[in-house]
């Protein structure tokens, strides 16, 4: 399944390879605040990984909870909305090893930028309260969660 180690304020997410390969952080992102995170891509050995939003800690088909309804986020050069994916041309290709990516969540708008691509992208018409979502579908693919600084909460 999936493992989280926490040091110094970051979540290190591992996935082993046997059982539910994704986790839905808990608390919930409650109320209309913004929230600022980074994801950074410490190992990826090719594997599919999918980060974003998600509306349950307990997604119809675990396997697969990229694809619930209440899901929102990337992976490869897709972009999910409710669950369905939409592939768009807009320079996204997906995580690699060493990806650095922040999100915020306003307005009910979840937006993520790539640093290293030097790109953004948007999905609006998040449900309220929702979940950090990681999904990782392939063993040895670990991925850290921090909270963003306050500078880097300017290049959102």
């Amino acid at each position: 399944g999936v493992t989280v180690k926490q040091d110094q304020g970051k979540y290190q997410v591992n996935y082993n390879g046997s059982g539910e390969d994704f986790l839905a952080f808990y608390p919930a992102l409650a109320g209309k605040k913004p929230y600022f995170w980074k994801c950074t891509i410490v190992v990826s050995d090719g594997g599919f990984i999918y980060l974003g939003l998600i509306g349950t800690q307990y997604p119809a088909d675990p396997k697969g909870s990229y694809r619930d309804s209440t899901s929102f986020g990337w992976e490869g050069g897709q972009q999910y909305s409710a669950g369905r994916s939409s592939i768009k041309d807009n320079g996204w290709m997906g995580f690699r090893e060493g990806d650095v990516v922040y999100f915020r969540l306003q307005d009910n708008v979840l937006t993520m930028r790539s640093i290293l691509k030097n790109l953004s992208f948007s999905i609006p018409n998040i449900p309220d309260d929702p979940y950090i979502h990681f999904d990782l579908g392939k063993p040895n693919i670990a991925v850290e969660l921090e909270s963003l600084s306050k500078s880097e909460r300017l290049e959102l």
